[in-house]
Parts: structure tokens; C-alpha cells; sequence
């Protein structure tokens, strides 16, 4: 593995590290019913973000890196971005039909507009086409930095928690118009995109929308359980199932820095036929770095939890959901790099597939067992959502690893 990508990988595990961290000030600092609120806002964003992004990292990365000259990718380059803005507008009139029918309040839904205008101008995926990794993973800890900014101007002014996403996304958004002036170059044939200039046609745009629907869905059973809990318990349950499942948390968000970092180097790879080489490595080095932290959540998790999140967190009746999150998170380490694979040889469609299914059964037990036997089902719910989507991709990551071709579906 390039010594750039173990690189651009530290800087954006830092990043992370930094966000998990400022997850525990809120939570001390405003209370576990205001951390809970906070949690929800993030999963809100988490939608609102893969819908304006509109699978332009997956695909449009893929797309990118296969026309490899410059003057391919400014055929490219276009559309995907016209799809990018199509999609930012969609999102603003759904968060105003949201406020319209009271299914947000005003405020959750200005925060999540401010926020999602910032993102709009985020290139990230241009970046890691272009192989610049190391300057997207340095945006990424720019934009974690500057949250905290936010959060000390909210702190200072005296306001609520909602307050910071609005300082948020004045910060984040002069972070993003200044990576876009650095690749002011890139971006001079923006005019075309409004001249509705069709090179991908209608092939481009359905895998663009068949991996957004993956996308939705996979999100879909990782968080519903909080939308499930807040209806259920409130937000303060939110704020104490966040913390004590922070360790899975913790490892799908280093699994998403690994797959940031690692994507078009798989794609790259794979085209090459060389790609069980850089999916042997990846899952050591992932096993590596995990090992001596599963170990130390295990025995000291009651400290950690405690002193990261607030005595009122860890109890009896909420010890069992921590120890289950570890078998969660194991299982998602082991299995990192299985579902990915559907992405890197073009079968986003079985994708879509497994994330569905695996999302009614989350969200079925959830509803079914939930009210019944508390925060614990939500853990194991999400374990059988995470092992239906392993099942259903394992055959293809077989047949990659091996270096057998795939017919894409």
C-alpha cells in the first residue's frame, strides 16, 4: 500500500478521531437529551448528504477513473455534475415539504438546509479521482476542525445545540469554496453542465440512481434505529444507545475511511486483476489496528463510556447492549471489504437488493420487538441486516478475489 495512501489514510482517521471526540464534548457539555438531538440532526444529514451527492463518489469516481485523460474526463465530468445539482435542489424542496407537513421542526430543517448548501460545493470526489487523496483527507480534517469552532461560537453566544449547524455551515462552506478555487482549473468547463450535455446518457444516470437507492437503504438499517428509538424513548435513549454503541459506530466509520481512501485504488487494482493483493492488505492492517482496541473495550468499556459520555449512561440495564455492539462491530471488521466489491465491478443493482432486504428485516424487528425488550434489539437487528448483505455478496467477492471475470448485471 502507497506510502500517499497511508498517509492521506492517518489524516482522515485523525479527522474521525476528532469528530468521535467532539460527539463526547456535546454530550457533557449540553446534556445526553441534547447529544441524542444532535445524533438524529447527523443521521437527518447522512440522507440529505448521499441524495446531493448522487452516487458521484461510486460511480462517478469509477467513471472518471476509466476515462483516464483529461480530455475523457471533461466528457465526463459534466454530467455528473449536472446530476449534483439537479439532486441539491430536489433536497431543499423535500426538507420544505418535510417543515410543511410538521414531520421536522423549522429549525432541524434550516440546519439541515444551511449545512446541505455548504456540501454542495464539496469535490471530494474529484480529488480521489485525480488521485489527490492526501488533499481530500486534508479537507475532510479542515471541515471537522472548523466544527469545532462552530460549536465554541454556540458555546460563547449561549445557544442551543441547533445553533451550531449554523455557524457550521458558514465555516464549512468558505472550507469547500476554497478546495474549489484550487481546482478552479477543473471546474472551467462548468458552463456545460446547464447545456444538459449527455455523454453517460441514460446508462450513467440509472447506475448513478441504482447506487443512491443502495446507498439510502444501507444507511436505511444502520440508523433507522435511531429514528425508531427517538419515537419509542425520546432523545435522550438516542443520546445513551449513541454512546454505548460507540465502538460499532466507531469501527463503520473507520470502515468508510478505509473504502474513502481505498475506492479508486480498488477499482484501479481490480481493472488490473491484482485485487485480492490489495484486499489481503487492507483487511490485515484493519485487523490489526482493531485487535488491541476490541480488547480494551471489553475490559475497561464501563470506564470509557463513563468518562466519555457522562455517569448516566452505563447501567445494568444497559450493560448488555454495550457487549453486544462488540460482536457487531467484530463482525462488520472481519467483512469489511465483502459488500464493497459490488460497487468495484460494476453490481450495484445486487447491491440495492441486499441493503432492501436487509432493511425490512432492521426495521421489522425493530418495530416488532423493540417496545418489548428495549435498546438490545436494535444492536442485534442490525447485526442480521449487516449479515443478510454479507451473504448476498460474498459469491461475487469470491470470484473477484480470485480474479475470475464477472459479468455485470
Amino acid at each position: 500500500m502507497g506510502k500517499v495512501i497511508l498517509l492521506s489514510m492517518s489524516v482522515e482517521l485523525v479527522a474521525k478521531a476528532l469528530l468521535f471526540v467532539f460527539g463526547m464534548v456535546v454530550s457533557n457539555l449540553y446534556g445526553l437529551e441534547s447529544f441524542g438531538e444532535w445524533v438524529l440532526v447527523q443521521a437527518y444529514l447522512v440522507y440529505v448528504f448521499m441524495v446531493i451527492d448522487f452516487s458521484v463518489f461510486q460511480v462517478g469516481v469509477s467513471e472518471l477513473i476509466k476515462h483516464g485523460s483529461n480530455k475523457s474526463i471533461g466528457s465526463v465530468l459534466p454530467e455528473l455534475l449536472l446530476y449534483r445539482f439537479l439532486a441539491y435542489i430536489l433536497s431543499v424542496l423535500a426538507l420544505v415539504v418535510l417543515n410543511v407537513s410538521d414531520l421536522l421542526n423549522s429549525d432541524v430543517c434550516i440546519a439541515l438546509a444551511l449545512t446541505a448548501t455548504a456540501y454542495f460545493f464539496n469535490i471530494e470526489f474529484l480529488m480521489r479521482a485525480n488521485n489527490k487523496t492526501l488533499i481530500a483527507a486534508s479537507q475532510t480534517l479542515c471541515v471537522v476542525l472548523v466544527s469545532y469552532c462552530s460549536l465554541f461560537f454556540a458555546l460563547i453566544l449561549g445557544r442551543e445545540i441547533l445553533e451550531y449547524f449554523t455557524y457550521r455551515f458558514m465555516f464549512v462552506g468558505l472550507i469547500y469554496a476554497g478546495f474549489v478555487w484550487v481546482y478552479r482549473k477543473e471546474f472551467g468547463q462548468l458552463g456545460s453542465v446547464f447545456k444538459l450535455r449527455r455523454v453517460g446518457g441514460a446508462d450513467l444516470l440509472k447506475r448513478s440512481f441504482i447506487v443512491l437507492l443502495g446507498g439510502v437503504f444501507a444507511r436505511l438499517y444502520f440508523n433507522s434505529d435511531l429514528l425508531l428509538i427517538d419515537v419509542e424513548f425520546g432523545q435522550s435513549e438516542v443520546g445513551i444507545y449513541s454512546a454505548l454503541t460507540v465502538l460499532y459506530i466507531g469501527v463503520v466509520t473507520l470502515k468508510g475511511v478505509f473504502l474513502n481512501v481505498l475506492f479508486p485504488r480498488l477499482c484501479v487494482d481490480y481493472r488490473r486483476g491484482v485485487y485480492r493483493k490489495v484486499v489481503v492488505r487492507a483487511t490485515t492492517l484493519l485487523a490489526v489496528a482493531l485487535t488491541p482496541v476490541f480488547t480494551a473495550m471489553y475490559f475497561f468499556g464501563e470506564r470509557f463510556i463513563g468518562f466519555a459520555y457522562g455517569d448516566g449512561v452505563w447501567g445494568d440495564a444497559y450493560a448488555s447492549v454495550f457487549f453486544s455492539s462488540i460482536i457487531l462491530a467484530i463482525f462488520i471488521a472481519i467483512t469489511s471489504m465483502i459488500p464493497v466489491t459490488l460497487h468495484v465491478v460494476g453490481r450495484s443493482g445486487l447491491f440495492l437488493k441486499a441493503t432492501v432486504a436487509a432493511s425490512v428485516a432492521n426495521i421489522t424487528g425493530n418495530l416488532l420487538f423493540l417496545p418489548i425488550y428495549g435498546l438490545e434489539v436494535a444492536v442485534w437487528t442490525t447485526l442480521l441486516a449487516e449479515v443478510i448483505v454479507v451473504a448476498v455478496s460474498l459469491p461475487t467477492f469470491v470470484l473477484a478475489y480470485k480474479g475470475r471475470g464477472i459479468e455485470v448485471l
